[in-house]
This record gives structure tokens, sequence and C-alpha cells, in this order.
């Protein structure tokens, strides 16, 4: 019974962590930004004003604009948009110590 009780504690305590990790890595973000098309690495690229490069992973299920259309490159939009850090993994499954952040798009507006 106490072996129950401390692993019910542990699954409780480290869903309660990841769930802080989870809320922490999903800031949203927002950005206006012209788009560039599509990586050989297969990630949608969009610079700013600045000149700043923004790489883009993943689009989320709202989006209802296809990227790989050419007629959308040169066009300037509106993103919201998070970052989510994942562990990098060796061949053995174990951590490396290293992160990445995977950036998806959740929401897209063409200006003007």
């Amino acid at each position: 019974m106490k072996a129950t009780i401390t692993l019910a504690m542990a699954l409780l305590i480290s869903t309660s962590v990841m769930a802080a990790l989870n809320y922490q890595n999903s800031k949203n973000e927002k950005l206006v930004a012209t788009y560039d098309g599509v990586t050989e690495d297969g990630q949608y690229k969009f610079t700013n004003e600045k000149k700043e490069v923004f790489l883009f992973d993943d689009v989320g299920d709202d989006v209802d604009i296809d990227l790989y259309e050419e007629n959308y490159v040169g066009k300037t939009f509106s993103i919201t948009w998070e970052g989510e850090k994942f562990d990098l993994l060796d061949d053995q499954g174990d951590s490396t110590g290293e992160t990445e952040v995977v950036r998806t798009i959740l929401t897209i507006k063409q200006k003007g």
C-alpha cells in the first residue's frame, strides 16, 4: 500500500513538473514578416523588417494557408507562433544534454 501511494505521488509530481515546463515552453510570440519560401530542410522561412530570419518547423491545425504555394512568397504576414523545447537524444535514446526548439505557426494572416 505504501509503495502504491509513493508511486502515485511520484507520478503526480512528475506530471506537475511536465505541465509547468510545457506551460513555460509554450509562450506565444507575435511577428510581422515577409515569407521567403520553404528551405531545403523543409522549414518555412520569414524575414522581418530588421532583416532577422525566422524559421518555422510546423504549422498548427488552425492554419488554412498552404505555405508550399509559390504565390505566398514575397507577401507579408502577421504570425502568432510558439516554440517548444525538446531534449536531443543519442542513438541509444539517452539525452545528450542539448535541447532544440521546434517553432510552430499557430495563426497566420496576410497583411494588406
